[in-house]
């Protein structure tokens, strides 16, 4: 997969960026400077009675998302107020994940041309192998439709995760092929790939992209577009383009259609459907890391100033893994501070983590340190 399809959100200023938020600074930073550090996009707030909200993605250097921060492990975070550690019976603040919605859609494009409408044996072949192929798609939350070209292109099912619906379409693939036409291939390509660019921008999803997958004999016989002119279109799309042929095209033939599928190319017949299954879970996979590097931290400040001129600084480093670290810092007043945040951010803690409602939060180790799954808990928290 070359890329998802990026809508932008808020995050848009990179690590070092200042705001300026209601008369106070934001910023972030990528964390100790070298290889192991991490790119953070932070935007900050201040949220009635006294909460601090941040939130943030987290990237590697090289633009990889961390989707796996360890939220709710103990140690992850660090968290000063003004340079001096929290206390734990004054103050308090829970990370969490906000991930963000992602869609992802495939259009197969079926090569229904006259030579194959005329014969039986490979058109059974043809809902086999589609069958099979669908199957992963489905698995790692794909939306599909099925189109069928020859001279021209037609949809036959639209975008759908219903496998009914779709094995029920392929079951009457054969009434809609037409004997005595040509096959419009490398359209098949381009309106394929300009139908996903479609399906992807009218998604209201912050990230989504696009597969497309083509069965065919590997014979373009209307001319309508040059090989060039469709290899130019696959190599300037974020979506992943498969193609699956009838028959073993010859050697010469073989180099030019493969390079129209960078994601998976095959013959039928020896299509191997765990590997296919593989690219349409990594294609998830990816997807779902860059929609899961959103997060958010809630901080309960004892903080109260009498006047609004006064700035405070609450700073912030965490890790991932063994090595990587970032950290981040906003400014703001405590003006129009008053009680009630604490609890606020406590209760968060326990519908995040308190897996057995004993009211003690198994992680973090902020204020207790208590297991859930352990019946050997902490002497400071209350028996099960």
């Amino acid at each position: 997969m070359k890329g998802a399809h990026y809508k932008p959100t808020f995050f848009t200023i990179l690590c070092l960026a200042i705001f300026l938020l209601s008369g106070f600074f934001l910023y972030a930073c990528s964390g100790g400077g070298g290889g192991n550090s991490l790119a953070i996009q932070l935007q900050g707030t201040t949220v009635a009675p006294n909460i601090v909200k941040l939130n943030f993605t987290v990237e590697t250097t090289s633009g990889e998302p961390v989707a796996d921060l360890a939220v709710g492990t103990a140690g992850t975070f660090t968290v000063t107020d003004d340079a001096k550690a929290l206390v734990n019976t004054e103050a308090s603040y829970v990370v969490y994940q906000e991930p963000k919605d992602y869609s992802l859609y495939t259009i197969v494009m079926v090569d229904l041309s006259g030579s194959v409408a005329a014969n039986d044996a490979l058109m059974n072949d043809i809902k086999t192998s589609l069958k099979a192929f669908i199957n992963p798609m489905l698995t790692n939350g794909q939306m599909v439709a099925i189109y069928v070209f020859d001279s021209g292109i037609r949809m036959i099912a639209d975008f759908t995760d219903d496998n009914t619906v779709l094995e029920g379409t392929i079951d009457n693939l054969a009434d809609y092929a037409r004997t005595g036409t040509s096959s419009n291939m490398y359209g098949a390509f381009i309106d394929g790939l300009n139908l996903l660019d479609g399906a992807v921008n009218d998604d209201d999803a912050p990230y989504v992209a696009g597969s497309l997958v083509v069965f065919t004999d590997g014979m373009d016989t209307t001319g309508r577009f040059t090989y060039e002119e469709t290899l130019s279109r696959v190599q300037n799309t974020s979506h992943s383009v498969f193609l699956i042929l009838h028959a073993d095209p010859g050697i010469k033939e073989a180099g030019k259609l493969e390079a129209l599928a960078p994601a998976y190319y095959a013959v039928m017949d020896t299509v191997d459907i765990n590997a296919v299954g593989t690219q349409f879970e990594t294609i998830e996979t990816n997807l779902k890391n860059k929609a899961s590097k959103f997060y958010v931290l809630e901080y309960a400040t004892p903080k109260r100033d009498n006047d609004p001129a006064t700035v405070h600084t609450l700073d912030v480093q965490f890790t991932h893994g063994e090595k990587q670290k970032g950290k981040m810092s906003y400014s703001y007043n405590a003006y129009y501070f008053t009680e009630g945040g604490y609890i606020q951010v406590e209760d968060k803690k326990l519908s995040l983590y308190d897996a057995d409602g004993d009211g003690y939060y198994s992680v973090d180790g902020i204020m207790h340190d208590c297991d859930d799954t352990n019946i050997a808990i902490w002497e400071g928290c209350a028996s099960d």
